[in-house]
């Protein structure tokens, strides 16, 4: 399993964009690999996006809320482990023993074949 931070990373002094540089990952990693990604989201209707920003600003890099499409599209079409794209609070809700809170936050695992 790979989890990274891709949207700071930098080749040489030049800055590549996300979807760029999330390419380049996945060409590097073997195949069976699975690439766990998660980001900042201004799309859950329970959490307004002020909060979604002040998140996204607070973290040790700041970065900003992307929405569903956009973060899935970093993903470079590589096929999504179910449930695809959600926000983490709906990864797995029959682990939770009561109602998991909003996270504005979407998670997913692409298989790299």
């Amino acid at each position: 399993m790979s989890a990274a931070d891709l949207t700071y990373l930098t080749v040489g002094r030049k800055r590549l964009p996300t979807t760029e540089l999330v390419r380049r990952y996945h060409e590097k990693l073997p195949s069976g690999s699975v690439h766990l990604v998660s980001h900042v989201t201004a799309d859950d209707p329970i959490v307004d996006g002020g909060t979604a920003a002040r998140m996204s600003q607070a973290m040790a890099t700041p970065t900003y809320a992307r929405d569903h499409d956009t973060f899935e599209a970093l993903l470079g079409g590589a096929p999504l482990v179910e449930p695809g794209v959600v926000f983490a609070q709906e990864w797995n809700p029959d682990q939770h023993n009561s109602e998991p809170e909003h996270s504005c936050v979407y998670v997913a695992i692409a298989r790299i074949d």
